[in-house]
């Protein structure tokens, strides 16, 4: 229950997610994954990736 709150609370109060929510059939769930994805995608791609040993 505290994690429903605690997502729905997140949906409501980042924009990307807010303006996901506005598509039918998004709901807070999906709209904060979504949401996580992108800025995981967009951080991953400004990476350069070298290992550690290298």
């Amino acid at each position: 229950m505290f994690f429903n709150k605690l997502i729905d609370h997140h949906s409501r109060i980042v924009e990307r997610a807010k303006r996901l929510r506005t598509v039918p059939g998004v709901g807070p769930i999906s709209a904060s994954a979504i949401t996580a994805l992108i800025v995981w995608a967009t951080f991953a791609s400004e990476q350069k990736y070298r290992h550690p040993a290298a």
